[in-house]
């Protein structure tokens, strides 16, 4: 009984860093030509975003946050699809890997 628990719990995690490793790293390659810019956001509103998402990342996931635990990591959804929606791919990547990074520093994982 508790080694499926623990063969759940493995392959979870592993499937889970590939999703969010996988395509940070794919992100790394030079663009091929002819795909599309993807640049929308102008250097005032990436350097608002990544602040805003680094911030509220790092209160949802700071043990001394007056919010309420179980709700608090879904403040940072509106700020990914923020990320998703005006920033190109390798923006929107990278910030879900830096709020998976806070969560599991949060976590105590490490």
């Amino acid at each position: 009984a508790i080694t499926n628990e623990v063969w759940l719990t493995w392959w979870l995690g592993d499937a889970l860093g590939a999703m969010l490793v996988g395509p940070a790293l794919l992100t790394l390659l030079p663009p091929r030509p002819g795909s599309l810019p993807g640049h929308l956001m102008s250097s005032r509103e990436q350097a608002l975003a990544w602040s805003v998402l680094i911030g509220v990342g790092l209160l949802t996931s700071s043990p001394l946050s007056p919010l309420n635990e179980g709700q608090s990591p879904y403040l940072a959804f509106p700020f990914l699809a923020w990320f998703a929606l005006r920033a190109d791919a390798r923006q929107a990547t990278w910030a879900t890997l830096c709020l998976a990074g806070l969560a599991v520093w949060r976590s105590g994982a490490w």
